[in-house]
């Protein structure tokens, strides 16, 4: 396992023998040496001629994402409740339904299964936690959709 905090990665590799009995961990460290050297030499020209503003990060909003209400859940009598989006295809994440927490039900009171919703979320208390959602119309295929 490989870690670069510098650039925040993280590199699982398994090790194995091929071709009488050279390393397969062996040639997939020195390549990841390298990526890894090449990729921090370009981070360090790149933090030396912009360096951003603390109080610009700080500033930052939440994000709103496009997805589809798949379900809501609840889980210990009801005391939890969560709500599944299946997220839209543009979103770049590795994995497209997210489980959410819902802490005020009224949130989620008006949405169908199956409506189009922009939402924005929170790490709160170790969960992802449904901050604001709202339905909106669904994205036509082909065509721009913010």
């Amino acid at each position: 396992m490989f870690v670069v905090p510098s650039l925040d990665l993280v590199v699982v590799m398994t090790a194995g023998e091929y071709n009488g009995g050279r390393s397969i961990g062996r040639a997939q460290q020195h390549l990841l040496q390298q990526v890894v050297a090449a990729t921090s030499e370009h981070a360090g020209k790149q933090a030396a001629a912009t360096t951003p503003a603390p109080a610009a990060a700080a500033q930052a909003g939440p994000v709103e994402m496009r997805a589809i209400k798949q379900s809501i859940t609840e889980e210990d009598g009801g005391a939890r409740v969560y709500v599944h989006l299946k997220v839209a295809p543009g979103a770049n994440l590795p994995f497209t339904t997210l489980r959410l927490r819902v802490r005020d039900k009224a949130l989620v009171a008006g949405l169908r299964n199956g409506a189009s919703v922009k939402f924005s979320a929170e790490r709160i208390d170790g969960e992802n936690t449904l901050m604001a959602i709202r339905a909106v119309p669904a994205c036509v295929r082909f065509q721009p959709c913010d």
